[in-house]
């Protein structure tokens, strides 16, 4: 992992452009869900990782959403939320008789959190491939286990990194999920210059 390109290449104007992007349909998503849990919720990106800054943040109990992306890109979308995150929202929605801090990963709660990665990828997909005009959609949702270090490192000798923290703030709560998505390095270098035309068409 030591060996990887941190973040992809992005360089700082590059990031913020990418933030830029992320954010809006983040903000889609985050219109989305706040009719869900019938809360007013903000959902923003808020700062571009490196491999090595995942796999140091990313706890024992965090549940993995995965979607795999279809279309003219290749690659893997991983939304990834602790379980103390995923007991909050599912007791706002599904689960609103359950004990507090006593998250069960059951069917209705399964269920509650693949439609959740459902709306919040697509629409981060889904600006990702206006942007840069591309047909890509995601592929149904799952639930794996947690990232171990051996399946980062195989998938990064494959796949270019582009990992980012978000932040979820809603009335009673606020937290920070990841994305950590792995793209073709032509997709990257693609982004790169959509991202840098921007900038300097600015």
């Amino acid at each position: 992992m030591n060996n990887v390109n941190i973040n992809s290449s992005l360089n700082d104007l590059e990031q913020d452009g990418f933030v830029e992007i992320i954010n809006i349909g983040l903000s889609k998503a985050a219109d989305a869900l706040s009719m869900i849990i019938k809360e007013r919720v903000l959902i923003k990106c808020i700062e571009v990782m490196s491999p090595l800054e995942v796999f140091n943040e990313m706890g024992n109990d965090s549940i993995k959403l995965v979607t795999d992306l279809k279309g003219d890109v290749e690659g893997s979308c991983y939304f990834v939320i602790s379980e103390s995150e995923a007991d909050y929202l599912t007791r706002k929605t599904v689960s609103a008789n359950s004990e507090p801090g006593k998250f069960e990963l059951n069917e209705l709660n399964k269920g509650f959190l693949l439609e959740l990665d459902n709306i919040i990828s697509a629409a981060v997909i889904t600006q990702l491939a206006d942007i840069m005009k591309l047909n890509v959609f995601g592929d149904v949702p799952r639930i794996e286990p947690g990232i171990s270090q051996e399946e980062m490192d195989q998938m990064l000798v494959k796949f270019s990194p582009l990992f980012f923290k978000t932040q979820f703030r809603t009335e009673e709560a606020t937290f920070n999920p990841g994305f950590y998505w792995f793209l073709k390095p032509s997709v990257i270098a693609d982004l790169k210059g959509v991202i840098n035309n921007n900038i300097n068409s600015k």
